[in-house]
């Protein structure tokens, strides 16, 4: 849990020798080295190590179908999704949040639905679906989001909102729903760091592609600043490459 609370803040180094530690303690338990693996996982890809953080979410579900541990299951699919996705295996990344809702439903998980709905609209969005089609199915994933009081939940569902419509020609109802996520996260003092620098990066990217220049620089400093305090070293690339882009 220490480790999990580490990664949720950004600290790497400290986040890493906590879970080396659990999964020396765990030993062979595999409930508890499938718990371990998909904190591992949500750790390297938040560093921007992608393959490793596969291998990890893989090692996960392997170890919860094995012990039975049906939620934990649920999480690595769920988590293990954006990893996919953010390595350009869109229809196995789809086939993972998809299986994760499924789990979620049938044990009655109603809280972490959200986090797979959005990510599977976003597989949706790269595999060229109809983006008002997915839009209108997200929005009740913000509304459950809403419902559950979850900032971080509320943030990545506005944000998949956001890349719906600018994907569907909606630019303005675009930077609305940016901003309704960053908003969400900025209401609680202890919001996923990967979650709010991402959304911070997609405002940054949104201005990049509609011409504005100055802000575009503004937003991707700051992001660049905060992925190197982070080691959000994805994130630091894509703010480098939208600087480079703007200059």
């Amino acid at each position: 849990e220490l480790g999990y609370i580490d990664v949720l803040a950004g600290r790497r180094v400290t986040a890493t020798q906590h879970l080396e530690r659990a999964r020396e303690v765990a030993e062979d338990d595999v409930g508890l080295l499938a718990t371990v693996a998909s904190f591992e996982g949500a750790n390297l890809h938040d560093w921007g190590r992608l393959e490793q953080a596969e291998e990890r979410f893989r090692e996960s579900i392997e170890n919860a179908r094995r012990s039975g541990k049906a939620r934990r299951e649920a999480w690595a699919l769920g988590v293990g999704a954006r990893t996919l996705y953010s390595l350009g295996k869109f229809e196995e990344a789809g086939q993972w949040a998809r299986r994760s809702n499924e789990i979620s439903v049938a044990e009655r998980w109603t809280v972490f639905r959200p986090w797979a709905e959005a990510w599977g609209a976003r597989v949706d969005l790269a595999l060229g679906r109809d983006p008002a089609e997915v839009k209108t199915n997200l929005e009740g994933s913000f509304a459950l989001s809403c419902h559950l009081s979850d900032a971080c939940w509320e943030g990545i569902t506005a944000q998949t909102l956001a890349l719906a419509c600018q994907a569907n020609g909606e630019p303005e109802a675009a930077i609305d729903w940016l901003r309704t996520a960053r908003h969400s996260c900025e209401r609680v003092t202890d919001a996923y760091t990967w979650v709010t620098t991402e959304i911070a990066l997609t405002e940054a990217e949104f201005a990049r592609d509609r011409g504005d220049a100055a802000m575009a620089r503004d937003l991707g400093e700051r992001v660049a600043t905060q992925a190197a305090r982070l080691e959000m070293d994805g994130m630091l690339a894509r703010a480098g490459a939208l600087l480079g882009d703007v200059q």
